[in-house]
């Protein structure tokens, strides 16, 4: 299997949800939490964007707008691998999450 069909398959793995054992409580205390954190996080990075005083230089401000981005698609795809088990496409998404915090602690340090 190539590598860039393994990100999209589904075949080898089960859905998250035979972890809960399809407990629809439990699903839907796992599920909505993770939908609560994504909204919550895109509802303080719109508010961050739209700030024209926010405390941050304006490649701060990008980059805590795409920093926000990749945290409330990990938490999206929390939600989404209930359901569909995209393992290893959650895998580089949570990569990408990793680089770009990192990328931002970098930038957003403080210069001497």
């Amino acid at each position: 299997m190539s590598p860039l069909r393994a990100l999209f398959s589904t075949e080898i793995f089960m859905p998250r949800g035979h972890e809960y054992l399809w407990t629809p409580k439990l699903l839907v205390l796992e599920g909505g939490a993770n939908l609560l954190i994504a909204l919550g996080i895109v509802a303080v990075v719109a508010r961050i964007a739209r700030r024209g005083d926010a405390p941050l230089p304006a490649r701060g401000r990008r980059m805590t707008i795409l920093f926000g981005i990749f945290l409330a698609a990990t938490h999206l795809f929390d939600v989404w691998l209930i359901w569909a088990p995209l393992y290893w496409l959650d895998a580089v998404v949570r990569c990408a999450t990793a680089a770009l915090a990192l990328a931002a602690a970098v930038a957003l340090a403080p210069t001497r």
